[in-house]
């Protein structure tokens, strides 16, 4: 006698369970980036309200990053869970660079500057969050 059990995991439910941390640190991140990136939003929100949201975004990936590490095996091999990591890593030491450099800029009353440096770290952010959305695509599908 033989029986087959078919078993179907649902990819993303458990994908979003794992990481909503680095979700949500890469979200805070990008609000930061998004001020610094447009003119309106930059004029309005201060150098306070941006280290308070990136500073949530680096404890969410710290956070998140120890809890998923002690779940998760040893492993010499580049996994989604290290894409995640690395990409809330990256994003979060963007941001808190953004935040140095665009503040000096603006002390120095170099607007244009600062402002393309805001453009340019936002479309690194793009980037960085385009990757990690194909890797989890990639990861879920098959």
């Amino acid at each position: 006698m033989t029986v087959e059990i078919d078993v179907k995991r649902l990819g993303w439910r458990l994908m979003l369970s794992t990481f909503i941390g680095f979700g949500l640190a890469i979200a805070l991140a990008g609000i930061v980036l998004t001020s610094s990136a447009f003119r309106h939003s930059s004029e309005v929100i201060d150098i306070g309200a941006q280290l308070a949201i990136a500073t949530g975004a680096l404890f969410s990936t710290v956070g998140s990053g120890y809890i998923l590490q002690s779940g998760l095996p040893p492993t010499t091999e580049f996994s989604l869970a290290d894409a995640f990591q690395l990409t809330a890593f990256t994003v979060t030491f963007l941001t808190m660079l953004m935040i140095y450099v665009v503040h000096v800029l603006r002390k120095r009353r170099l607007w244009t500057a600062a402002l393309t440096t805001g453009r340019v770290l936002f479309a690194l952010y793009i980037v960085s969050v385009v990757w990690i959305v194909y890797r989890v695509w990639l990861a879920v599908s098959c």
